[in-house]
């Protein structure tokens, strides 16, 4: 039980857990995956880019192969557009 502001005590659930104690919280690396693949659907790739270097330097663990398609789409287009222009 979660105390209202005048000490009483409310059937509201604490801030931040679900009726089960759990609330799911992407972590860092899954939230820079998912706001690369919103970038890349409107086409912000280099956004992309920056989304999926966060995901390189935030640790030491491999990319998946997800990560590292969306990585390599995202510098593929943003040196596309540059040397177009």
């Amino acid at each position: 039980m979660v105390k209202d502001r005048r000490g009483r005590e409310g059937g509201r659930e604490e801030k931040g857990k679900g009726r089960r104690g759990t609330r799911y919280m992407a972590t860092g690396r899954e939230e820079s995956v998912s706001m690369a693949k919103l970038a890349e659907q409107s086409k912000r790739y280099k956004e992309m880019v920056e989304y999926m270097e966060k995901v390189t330097y935030a640790t030491r663990e491999e990319l998946t192969v997800e990560e590292c398609n969306r990585l390599s789409i995202a510098y593929k287009n943003v040196i596309a557009a540059r040397h177009a222009s």
